[in-house]
């Protein structure tokens, strides 16, 4: 007997085909064999089930381990030959307690010893019905999301590095502008250092018109440049058309006060190239536009040109640009943007290099005939980020001269006549998928073209439409695609369709933001003295002190800690100092009165300056007694459990209210029984 099950060397064979078929462009027609019918039945089950995981395969990179890890760990050494495993594998896994890798590989082993011990029994005919689709996709459908879970799991370690990098941006922006930290790197001697955010590469986003006020939640800071689109012009008169709301234009104004450039977006007019004077014309014009709102630059974008125009639109971006540099005092920043198919070779690259600062390839123009994504990684030749870039960097221009435009829009292929996807539905914004589609919603993911794929359905579960769009995984490796190519970025198209959701912004920060450090100079970490204070600011800075604890004191006495001010002495003293001033005033008053023989109009205004003498000594009197730490009966003291919350405020009130009750009672009952000239 064979060490191993036929199953496995089918399988072996089989994945060695296709490893070869995958691995070069290299066709050839292999021998039929003619094998027995349960192995053939067995071959095609097996094939099938790896294709749908290959089909739905992570498309990251370092998770292509997880089908080659669930076709030789787990299916390799598997006999599921019957409907009767299909249903059973089916049924397992439909408790909570199997939803997991371990209990999978679990399953299927057991399964594949129960079909080695029964390898002799021919099964009766009721297990060697066919499988119907449903309960393979029933199957898939049960494995894919146990994948998913395994897959989750591997990338917890990167996923929580990149979201405390995202804290740490975050963290940037509460920093007061320019602060200046130092840094110890000897006993006695530290380094000044200014952190400030910087550009692994350029990132554009290019803002519509129709997009409104959805700026209002763009993160600027993961932008080197925000472009309006966009202004065009009457082609045969070069007048400026405006497509738009003036309002429209604040966008500008919010992204310069967050320090990102911005620059303008012209598109085609239409039958401009044919009509020289009108291109001078609109030239002439675009120039005061440029400066009413402190634009930095344009970019040219007329998509697909016929071959006849080509030395037309080199015309018109030389006239531009000479036209723009004329004044030495500002340099504006020009680009213009190239389709990914330039079919008509309408674009003179070589002849435009020295004139424009960037060339933005477009890869948001879908392919209308065939169903895909919009900017797929490989494949297709014609729109395929590897196969267009690579082109491109073949006309010897420096890679930082270019930059990939990606798209955040999706595509919507219908289902024909003949079950395929081929029939083009239009566009659909990023927000408007994650709306039509739950959170828990399967994505299945396309490993050539790295691009996300959501399935639509009818009730009878019919697959009606498939929708290809590039989410933050498919992004997140064009991206670095790009960034590995040397490009000098990404622009993003249309800035606004992902509204109300973050992670496409968190990716564009991940990969193209980072925290970089100036240094500034040495210094040493000897603490040197504080400058001696003046008088004046001494009795200032103590003003400001005392007056703090008073305002406290008069809301919550208990609030304050007996050692955070002097009051107590100060008003202490000052009660000391009135105290003998009423006494000297009251003999004063008294001898006047005995001996000298005062006027009446004199002895009135010498008694009413005595009285308040005496009220404003018994005021301070009480102040001291409610300031002192040391009379446990009242206000603040030493001993926190001996503070009484009696507010300074309400110290006063009951004061002056006694103060007012007496003048009341002198003048009701005690000045009546006074002669006129005894009165004050």
């Amino acid at each position: 007997m064979h060490p191993y099950p036929k199953g496995f060397l089918l399988l072996i064979a089989l994945l060695i085909c296709t490893s070869i078929c995958t691995a070069a462009p290299v066709s050839f027609q292999a021998p039929k064999l003619k094998m027995p019918k349960d192995t053939a039945v067995k071959t095609k089950l097996l094939k099938k089930i790896i294709t749908a995981l290959q089909f739905r395969a992570n498309v990251r990179a370092k998770q292509k381990e997880r089908i080659v890890t669930i076709i030789n760990g787990v299916f390799a050494d598997s006999m599921i030959v019957t409907a009767k495993d299909i249903a059973h594998l089916n049924e397992e896994l439909s408790r909570q307690e199997n939803q997991h890798f371990d209990s999978l590989r679990s399953l299927i082993h057991a399964i594949s010893i129960q079909a080695d011990d029964s390898a002799a029994v021919v099964p009766p005919p009721s297990e060697n019905k066919s499988i119907s689709e449903s309960e393979f996709n029933e199957l898939v459908s049960k494995i894919i999301p146990i994948l998913q879970q395994k897959d989750k799991e591997k990338d917890e370690p990167d996923d929580t590095a990149r979201q405390e990098k995202l804290k740490k941006i975050q963290a940037f922006f509460n920093r007061p502008p320019g602060k200046i930290d130092t840094l110890r790197i000897g006993e006695n001697v530290g380094r000044r250092y200014i952190l400030h955010l910087g550009d692994s590469a350029s990132v554009t986003g290019i803002h519509p018109f129709w997009m409104g006020d959805k700026y209002l939640n763009y993160n600027f800071a993961a932008l080197s440049t925000l472009s309006f689109y966009g202004l065009t012009a009457d082609g045969k008169t070069g007048q400026i058309k405006k497509m738009y709301d003036p309002a429209a234009l604040k966008v500008l104004a919010a992204a310069q006060q967050a320090n990102c450039n911005t620059t303008f977006t012209l598109y085609n007019p239409g039958n401009l190239l044919d009509h020289e004077p009108a291109q001078l014309l609109y030239i002439d014009s675009l120039l005061p536009v440029l400066q009413q709102h402190n634009v930095g630059g344009i970019n040219i974008w007329f998509g697909e040109l016929p071959h006849h125009d080509r030395d037309a639109f080199t015309r018109f971006v030389s006239l531009m640009v000479h036209y723009f540099r004329r004044d030495n005092n500002r340099r504006y920043q020009i680009s213009v943007t190239v389709p990914s198919n330039d079919s008509e070779l309408a674009y003179d690259l070589r002849a435009m290099d020295t004139l424009v600062d960037h060339f933005i390839i477009d890869f948001t123009q879908p392919d209308k005939k065939t169903a895909g994504a919009t900017a797929p990684l490989k494949g297709n030749a014609t729109r395929a980020l590897q196969p267009v870039i690579s082109r491109y960097l073949n006309l010897n221009i420096a890679p930082k001269k270019f930059i990939a435009l990606l798209s955040y829009q999706g595509t919507i292929w219908k289902i024909g006549r003949n079950g395929a996807a081929n029939i083009y539905g239009g566009t659909i914004s990023y927000n408007d998928i994650k709306k039509r589609f739950p959170s828990d919603t399967a994505v299945f993911y396309d490993e050539v073209a790295a691009a996300a794929i959501l399935e639509e359905k009818k009730d009878n579960g019919e697959i009606s439409s498939q929708i290809w769009f590039d989410d933050a995984t498919t992004l997140d490796i064009k991206y670095d695609y790009i960034k590995g190519k040397g490009l000098g970025g990404v622009a993003i198209w249309p800035l606004g369709a992902d509204d109300g959701y973050s992670e496409l912004w968190e990716g564009l920060a991940d990969k193209f933001i980072s925290i970089d450090t100036t240094f500034i100079d040495t210094v040493p970490l000897v603490e040197l003295p504080a400058p001696p204070l003046t008088l004046w600011e001494r009795i200032v800075r103590r003003f400001h002190i005392e007056k703090k604890a008073i305002i406290e004191l008069s809301k919550n006495p208990c609030s304050v800690q007996s050692d955070q001010y002097r009051s107590d002495d100060y008003v202490m003293w000052i009660t000391i100092f009135f105290t003998l001033i009423t006494i000297a005033a009251g003999l004063f008053y008294a001898y006047q009165v005995r001996m000298q023989r005062l006027t009446p109009t004199l002895r009135k205004r010498l008694l009413w300056l005595f009285i308040g003498l005496l009220l404003f000594t018994f005021f301070c009197a009480g102040a001291t007694m409610f300031l002192s730490k040391h009379i446990p009966w009242l206000g603040v003291t030493d001993g926190p459990d001996g503070c009484k919350p009696i507010s300074l405020s309400v110290v006063v009130i009951v004061f002056f209210s006694g103060v007012g009750l007496g003048m009341l009672i002198m003048r009701l009952f005690v000045f009546p029984g006074l002669s006129k000239e005894e009165k004050p």
